[in-house]
């Protein structure tokens, strides 16, 4: 049985049990991470992976085949946000159908509005559930924001197509001896069609509602046929700051007035030191479902205070006091956090949401402390 199979059947019991409140842009095949140098090229050197890749959302998580020497045996693409759960699934049912890079890039890319509106019917009449298809309807103008960034405004025409391979599929900063810094998805899902094409027309890329840290997820994750023989990639980006934003965010928001209450209200954390035995004891010490055997689960995460630059371990991860990056300019952070966590053009930060993550985290933690 395939990887979606076996997860998919079993997806109602993680599915968020509320609909998903927006904080900001979704990030759709794209990233804002920096990939040192020779990162890959390392964890080849010293991890042999050969089992699966675990990790949230559609963008830097597919890059994490570079750190393979063959193919994975899966993907598991995970995310609260149903909108980045639509985007993903259209990426590989387009995977799936079609063998050549160009004609993938022509649909996906360089198509216009046309194919995308009908990869998302697509994904919507195959969803497996009648929440989840309202869900991903429910985002659909976020879901169209997210893919008029990634295909540059729908400027390329079907004609185009080798001038985006010339743009992104070549795009390489190592001939230029500088790191990877905002690595194109777009750059890493070109060079890797032929492989993340296998995975999909076998059914072994599984996207998926759910947090990252839901334990069910996690247990079904450690029991897929080989993992415990193996060695897998568990990609966990700045999970810190997103766990942190959703936390206060909504907290804050409800106290303002400007949403509901959080159902968890009273277990939400109230201090820096709360956070952190928050994120590292209710979050990551989830992960040791799939921390591995004798062959340790390879992790691969970001932090703020490191500039989100990739760094990698051989055991999860676990967050210090000094890996939180407060202060703040509350005048632009306000403007960001009514507006729903996003900020815009000229705001001194990067506009689309969590651009400003040092600044809005302060925010609403202060907001929440209040």
């Amino acid at each position: 049985m395939s990887v979606r199979d076996l997860l998919t059947r079993r997806a109602a019991a993680w599915s968020p049990p509320t609909d998903f409140t927006p904080v900001g842009a979704p990030a759709l095949v794209v990233t804002n991470e920096s990939t040192p140098l020779g990162f890959y090229d390392g964890l080849r050197r010293t991890a042999h992976l050969d089992g699966y890749i675990l990790g949230p959302g559609c963008g830097n998580v597919l890059a994490m085949a570079a750190a393979f020497a063959d193919e994975p045996r899966g993907l598991v693409l995970v995310d609260v946000d149903p909108a980045v759960v639509c985007a993903g699934r259209m990426l590989v049912a387009c995977l799936a159908r079609h063998e050549r890079l160009e004609d993938f890039v022509r649909e996906l890319f360089c198509g216009g509005e046309a194919p995308l509106a009908s990869l998302e019917q697509e994904v919507l009449q195959a969803a497996e559930s009648a929440v989840l298809k309202r869900r991903m309807e429910a985002q659909h103008d976020r879901l169209w924001e997210g893919l008029a960034l990634v295909t540059e405004g729908f400027r390329y025409r079907p004609e185009d197509v080798e001038a985006w391979l010339r743009k992104w599929r070549d795009w390489d900063p190592a001939a230029h001896g500088v790191p990877a810094t905002g690595l194109p998805v777009r750059t890493s899902v070109a060079s890797h069609h032929g492989l993340l094409r296998s995975l999909a027309r076998r059914d072994d890329i599984a996207v998926l509602e759910a947090s990252l840290f839901d334990p069910g997820l996690l247990a079904a994750v450690g029991e897929l046929p080989g993992f415990a023989q193996s060695q897998s990639l568990v990609y966990l980006s700045n999970a810190a700051d997103h766990v942190l934003r959703r936390a206060v965010f909504v907290a804050a928001k409800a106290k303002l007035k400007l949403g509901p209450a959080p159902a968890d209200a009273g277990t939400l954390p109230r201090s820096p030191a709360e956070f952190l035995a928050y994120v590292n004891e209710r979050h990551l010490a989830r992960l040791s479902a799939v921390e591995g055997g004798e062959r340790p689960t390879c992790f691969v995460y970001s932090t703020t205070r490191n500039e989100l630059t990739l760094c990698s371990t051989f055991e999860a991860p676990r967050y210090r006091a000094e890996d939180l990056e407060l202060g703040a300019d509350l005048g632009m952070a306000i403007r960001g956090f009514v507006g729903g966590g996003t900020a815009q053009p000229g705001d001194g930060v990067a506009a689309g949401g969590w651009g400003a993550a040092g600044s809005l985290r302060d925010l609403a933690l202060r907001l929440y402390l209040a």
